[in-house]
């Protein structure tokens, strides 16, 4: 026997290739599930705090599998246990732990509960842990063949996300998260087909089984903090009085919850993840035509004032149906609605139908489920007036750690798209919840769309008004400014009501609520806004398609004052985005330096146990840049892609799980080729780069193709990066376990840790820059991970010979 054939690694069983598929798969399950759980129970920032430090659990299973036979936990822990105590933990992390130990609301006043706060974050990391124990052992154990386990695990990460957004609305949580228990437990125990195992598995299976009779029970006992409006709202003591739970349902987007009061039995409030609501009311039965003199509120009526019987009106956030009612009641003819949450829509159309007086199916109306954007970036037709009331929630992404609050709805390019779909003289009317920050950047970034747009004076075309601490709203006229009756006519309907004409001033006297967009509309006129912005105590300047965080608005400089400031409860409510970042980013830090790289410190002192000679340090540098860019590439396309197809799960499922299906398929095609073809660095730098300067201009011209031409454009795009992305990490853990199996679950820890961080900083990049500019590092990643592979002595593997 020659010794190429010697060195001919032994064929894989099938236990092996199921654990990485199904181990990897109820991992990115259970991300999911745990985002949407936490999304109810806490704040979303908290939320993305939460699931990031749960992710380093990887990193330090990692950790702990190198030390080997130095640890008691790597001498008795085997996959059979892990699998098991994956279970018990993810059962305890989810339904237990959050709401037992946890409500955010009272660190505020009591500190000494930031103990259960720990204890929140130490349950989060214990599945994560057991599942990269897991991986690790895998790993380790069949390095000569990892790149078809890598392939299992791309491939399982690839069918949760397709599992989840099909199985959580007929499942619901807790008859998924049973499932994503038994996708591990099941083949762990199972290592052979012997009597005791199988009896094993069935006991887990029986266990497992038992919870289902109580989901509904579980669902409706998973309650929000006491901060949020459902709870402050539907769970008042008043006497008589009390909350009745009517609905509950997840999806792929949010949980929805209908809850009424024993008080007011005819008003249904919806709230989405147990905080921003809006309202199926009774009297909607009845439309009757509007009584200027009776009817007060202002944001979802103003457009009718001005314009009477408009023939087609568009709604963009239908909600219960209210600002469909207002549109009808203002004489419209035909409405067009656009709601994004798929369980919102069938409540409207089909729940509540009859509690609605079936509003949705009113000759004229037209209810579509559809991202507000992509609608209007396809639709032909144009409008009387476009209507956005207060269209957004706070709601966790699904990319869980990946993303924060972010909005399209708002950028400059919407307001364009928006604008280019008015009729002659139409109105477009946008709402918010007043903060001062907040319309200063709705104003800025409306005349900054309208300076693109090459409209001679902008601002003569834009009203705002509002009052704290209420609502306010923008009005936006085509092709023709404000006349003076116009002006005249919104200033004393306002001012009738208390409401202050925030701009343009009307007469000669202003007031100190006037002054900043006055001074603003001054300033952009004489391309003075730069100056403007730098003395503006917040960051209000335009947010684009390419960094969409409207609701980001502190400056980085301010960070240290938000901390001595000690308001727990915004900061809590998500406030200081960035530094809800830098707070996670410093953890994250001091997490992988105790856990992964003070653990290799201490093992290089000791005399061959870190084989440096073999250039170590640089598979270190290797891996770290993998998971950075592997990250930054994930996180980016995702967002690059949600416009294009036209909802944020779908592009969770396609974009996503088209990355990580492409990714197994580079691993297993990558194992295949000889050395000398094994060069896929230079072509993820070039495809990476043409993704980020390329695609935002491709993707636009595809908007107008039906939506099967869009999802082939997206898999065109998104599965040759992909395919390529899929082979460097297989390579490097191949030679690594050359120098010293032991290792091989240490760079898969410290690939793992550097995702979690990669995941931070690109949003900080992001929301400082642009989605452009992460892919541009994502490039320069994988560029300096090939440079450390070219400095790393490679020996001949029986694939080369």
């Amino acid at each position: 026997m020659s010794e190429a054939q010697a060195a001919e690694p032994t064929p894989l069983g099938w236990r092996p290739v199921c654990l990485a598929f199904s181990v990897s798969l109820a991992v990115v399950l259970l991300q999911f599930l745990q985002t949407r759980l936490y999304s109810v129970l806490f704040w979303n920032h908290f939320v993305y705090f939460v699931i990031s430090i749960a992710l380093l659990g990887f990193g330090i299973s990692g950790t702990w599998l190198a030390l080997g036979e130095r640890t008691w936990l790597a001498r008795r822990l085997g996959l059979r246990g892990a699998g098991v105590l994956f279970v018990v933990s993810t059962l305890l992390s989810t339904l237990v732990v959050p709401q037992a130990t946890l409500d955010l609301a009272k660190l505020q006043a009591d500190p000494s509960r930031l103990l259960q706060l720990f204890l929140t974050y130490s349950a989060a990391v214990l599945p994560y842990f057991f599942a990269g124990w897991v991986l690790g052992i895998l790993f380790r154990e069949h390095a000569a063949r990892i790149h078809v386990l890598y392939f299992a695990d791309l491939i399982g990460a690839a069918c949760a996300c397709l599992g989840f957004v099909v199985l959580i609305r007929p499942l619901g949580l807790v008859p998924l998260l049973v499932l994503n228990c038994a996708i591990v437990g099941v083949p762990c125990l199972l290592e052979r087909r012997e009597p005791k195992q199988l009896a094993s598995a069935g006991a887990l299976c029986a266990a497992l089984l038992t919870l289902l009779p109580f989901s509904r029970a579980i669902d409706v006992s998973i309650l929000p903090e006491s901060s949020k409006t459902m709870m402050a709202w539907g769970w008042s003591e008043a006497p008589g009085d009390g909350p009745v739970h009517e609905f509950c349902e997840w999806n792929g987007i949010s949980r929805i919850d209908v809850v009424s009061r024993k008080s007011e039995p005819q008003f249904h409030r919806v709230f989405i993840d147990g905080d921003a609501f809006t309202e199926i009311s009774e009297g909607f039965r009845t439309v009757a035509p509007f009584d200027p003199a009776q009817d007060h509120l202002i944001v979802s009526r103003m457009p009718y004032l001005l314009k009477q019987a408009p023939a087609d009106v568009l709604v963009i956030g239908a909600g219960g149906g209210v600002d469909i009612w207002h549109a009808l009641r203002g004489g419209a003819a035909n409405v067009d609605c656009v709601e994004i949450n798929p369980t919102t829509y069938r409540l409207g159309l089909d729940v509540y139908r009859e509690q609605n007086g079936g509003l949705f199916h009113r000759p004229g109306v037209h209810l579509h489920n559809e991202d507000g954007r992509s609608f209007v970036r396809r639709a032909d037709k144009r409008y009387d007036v476009v209507m956005l009331q207060g269209v957004d929630t706070f709601a966790a992404s699904n990319a869980g750690a990946y993303v924060l609050s972010e909005t399209y709805l708002y950028t400059v390019e919407a307001i364009r798209d928006y604008y280019q779909h008015l009729k002659p003289g139409g109105i477009l009317c946008i709402s918010r919840c007043y903060t001062s920050e907040e319309a200063m950047r709705l104003f800025v970034n409306t005349l900054e769309a309208l300076y693109a747009e090459g409209v001679a004076q902008p601002d003569a075309h834009v009203t705002l008004h509002g009052t704290l601490p209420s609502w306010m709203c923008v009005l936006v006229k085509k092709d023709e400014p404000f006349s003076a009756a116009e002006l005249e006519l919104q200033h004393g309907y306002l001012l009738e009501r208390g409401i202050l004409l925030l701009f343009p001033a009307v007469g000669e006297e202003t007031f100190l609520d006037q002054a900043p967009y006055l001074n603003y509309a001054r300033a952009r006129a004489t391309g003075l806004q730069a100056r403007y912005f730098k003395e503006y105590p917040k960051d209000v300047t335009p947010v684009t398609d390419d960094s969409p965080f409207f609701f980001n608005f502190e400056k980085w400089r301010d960070l240290p004052a938000a901390l001595l400031a000690g308001d727990m409860g915004n900061l809590i409510r998500g406030d200081w985005p960035s530094l809800t970042l830098v707070g996670l980013l410093a953890f994250t830090l001091v997490m992988v330096g105790v856990f992964m790289l003070l653990p290799l410190f201490v093992l290089s002192r000791r005399e061959g146990s870190v084989p440096r000679g073999h250039g170590f340090s640089w598979w270190l540098l290797y891996f770290t840049c993998l998971g950075f860019g592997f990250i930054f590439v994930e996180i980016a396309l995702m967002q690059r892609f949600a416009l294009l197809l036209g909802h944020p799960s779908r592009s969770l499922v396609l974009v996503l799980g088209v990355l990580l299906f492409s990714a197994g398929c580079g691993s297993y095609c990558g194992g295949r080729f000889p050395e000398r073809f094994k060069r896929p660095y230079p072509w993820i730098v070039a495809i990476a780069l043409i993704a980020a300067f390329l695609y935002p201009r491709l993707t636009v011209t595809a908007l107008s193709l039906p939506r099967w031409g869009r999802a082939l454009v997206t898999v065109a795009f998104v599965a040759p990066l992909g395919f390529f992305m899929g082979m460097p990490f297989p390579l490097g853990i191949q030679r690594v376990a050359q120098d010293a199996a032991d290792f091989v679950p240490w760079m898969w820890g410290i690939n793992g840790g550097t995702t979690v961080l990669g995941s931070i900083l690109a949003i900080a990049i992001a929301m400082g820059t642009s989605f452009t500019v992460v892919l541009s590092a994502a490039a320069l990643c994988y560029a300096v991970a090939f440079f450390a592979w070219t400095r790393v002595p490679l020996r001949p593997t029986s694939a080369d010979v």
